[in-house]
């Protein structure tokens, strides 16, 4: 009888088990309770990010979007078509599932309270935009994240109990999840539930001579996690090239069929934009993350109107968006043409003072790497959560989740823990680099942060159960 490579169980016992597993039962009730209750007490939350999101999502359905500039978003209303496609394609799946409801009136009611929030934003979520449904949708992703998790743990440990105490410490029970992101209207939950999907197919695929199916899934939902957050493209190499490692035999035909429709997926959004936008990238934001190092610098411009826009705005928050809006609306550019340009001098001024971005990314790295904010993603978004238990609480969890995840980390470097689990590892510390690389500690590291944070976690559990084997091994008469 074939035995799996995880835990050693028989692949029938293992695949019958995941439908009738107790333990997993329990962990998804558990993890479904604080959702319910939040979905049924809480509002859900918009940042101007989820404008911009809600606008490309209109653009799709063929609504037309104003031109200017939205005051309370500080984004361009039009214009943003060379952003990733998957979270808009995510917002109009779940207004069509909900059959086009309008969003709660109250929710509808405290948006209109805002100072400067477009009222045509309003006349949309009152007919057609149910917000709510995309929260509830993304409360479903926890859920789906947290028995990947599970099974994914489970195949690395053979520990039912571990697999469910890492799948609720790391996604079903995390207030970072359920309390934060599944609750605001942004990318963050649904790339982090793609990037868990990538592992588990891994953890799926490992051991085999090639499984056609987990091979595929690992590159698809790379793909679409790289197009619903540019971000992920950092982890995107541990993923495809961990395919042919995690395998008992290499099967090359599978290695390049995955590749590929990573290629086409990724790469064709890329051509796409070049062709239709002028913009040869993944997404415009690049550029703004870019130039937040860049404005730090001591001599951030070289080009006359950026050097002083820069003057102008370079002390306020967002400076990036502050100085693409000047371009557009002062000095007739268009938003794709500013960004061109932006993007080019700051590449210039990368390259002339390399020891200020060098200096730059080191706090940001240091800011991605610090464990004080991994448990919350950010105490200023779960104060008043924070508040209602113990700070002795927070001080243990908090410590836990560093010692978890630090091994997580380590885990990339250990050769008896399952190469999933390595290649997870090593996803985390390139993303880690990459965010670095790319953004400034000032902008929300935590939040970039997040998708694979999860990851660190389940690895970190896999480590520590394979460190505690070996010394109750070395410690036995």
């Amino acid at each position: 009888m074939r035995r799996d490579h995880g835990n050693g169980l028989p692949r029938r016992i293992v695949r019958r088990s995941a439908r009738l597993d107790p333990w997993l039962l329990v962990l998804l009730l558990l993890a479904a309770a604080p959702r319910f209750v939040g979905f049924a007490r809480g509002a859900t939350q918009i940042t101007p990010d989820s404008i911009s999101y809600l606008n490309l999502a209109r653009q799709m359905r063929g609504i037309p979007v104003a031109g200017g500039w939205d005051e309370w978003a500080n984004l361009p209303r039009d214009g943003q078509g060379a952003r990733t496609p998957g979270y808009p394609l995510f917002l109009n799946a779940a207004f069509l599932v909900s059959g086009w409801r309008p969003s709660p009136p109250i929710l509808v009611e405290r948006l209109a309270r805002i100072p400067r929030f477009d009222p045509w934003h309003l006349r949309l979520l009152a007919t057609e935009e149910d917000l709510d449904a995309v929260r509830l949708l993304q409360h479903a992703l926890g859920l789906l994240a947290t028995g990947l998790a599970y099974l994914t743990v489970r195949r690395w440990t053979g520990r039912r109990w571990l697999a469910a105490l890492v799948a609720a410490a790391a996604i079903g029970l995390r207030p970072a999840w359920w309390y934060v992101h599944e609750r605001i209207v942004h990318t963050e939950a649904l790339a982090a539930t793609l990037v868990v999907v990538a592992v588990w197919a891994l953890a799926r695929l490992e051991g085999t001579v090639g499984a056609r199916g987990p091979g595929l899934a690992v590159s698809a939902a790379t793909a679409a996690a790289v197009l619903v957050r540019p971000a992920a493209a950092f982890a995107a190499p541990a993923f495809l090239l961990g395919l042919p490692w995690v395998t008992a035999r290499w099967r090359w035909g599978l290695v390049a069929l995955s590749w590929l429709l990573f290629g086409l997926l990724v790469g064709g959004w890329v051509v796409r934009n070049g062709v239709r936008y002028d913009y040869w990238g993944l997404s415009t934001v690049l550029a703004q993350n870019l130039a937040s190092h860049v404005q730090g610098f001591p001599q951030p411009f070289t080009d006359p109107l950026l050097r002083r826009l820069c003057v102008e705005h370079c002390q306020r928050p967002w400076a990036p968006d502050w100085i693409l809006r000047a371009m557009v609306q002062d000095h007739g550019f268009s938003y794709v043409s500013a960004v061109r340009r932006l993007q080019a001098e700051v590449g210039h001024a990368i390259l002339q003072q390399p020891r200020a971005y060098i200096a730059s990314v080191a706090g940001s790295f240091v800011r991605f790497s610090h464990p004080s904010e991994s448990f919350m993603a950010g105490p200023r978004a779960t104060g008043r959560f924070m508040s209602r238990l113990p700070a002795t609480f927070w001080l243990f969890a908090g410590t836990a989740y560093a010692v978890a995840g630090v091994a997580g980390v380590l885990s990339a470097f250990l050769a008896r823990t399952p190469r999933s689990a390595r290649v997870a590892a090593a996803a985390v510390i390139l993303s880690a680099l990459g965010v670095a690389l790319t953004a400034r500690e000032e902008l929300n590291i935590v939040r970039h942060a997040f998708p694979t944070e999860s990851l660190a976690l389940m690895a970190g559990g896999a480590a520590l159960h394979r460190a505690l084997d070996r010394l109750r091994f070395r410690t036995d008469p």
